[in-house]
């Protein structure tokens, strides 16, 4: 890994966007080398002066939005596109309008 690939790793370390594996490997570079130790400490610093608020984790949907800004959505089947998230308002009102027009032409066939 080159050096800006590690600084890049290291900044997603402190600001915690790394995977379980990858946040694993870090930590244990962190432990291990001083000058890994020494820039993680200047990215949490850093980090800390811009925000000087609690620790507060992100949703899950807004973490993974901010991934797929960042590196690309993932692939998805088309059906789990219609089932997404994102979807669901349509997804609903569109089986409201289904079920609301299918009632209204059973009652106009029993008037009949």
């Amino acid at each position: 890994m080159d050096r800006d690939a590690h600084r890049i790793q290291i900044a997603e370390y402190a600001m915690g966007l790394l995977d379980d594996s990858d946040r694993q490997k870090v930590a244990h570079l962190i432990a291990t080398d001083p000058d890994t130790r020494a820039e993680a400490a200047l990215w949490t610093e850093s980090l800390v002066d811009l925000m000087d608020v609690d620790d507060v984790a992100p949703p899950p949907a807004l973490l993974s939005r901010i991934k797929a800004d960042a590196f690309g959505a993932p692939d998805r089947a088309w059906w789990q596109d219609i089932f997404a998230s994102e979807h669901r308002t349509t997804l609903v009102a569109v089986a409201a309008t289904k079920i609301t027009l299918i009632v209204i032409v059973v009652w106009l066939m029993t008037l009949s």
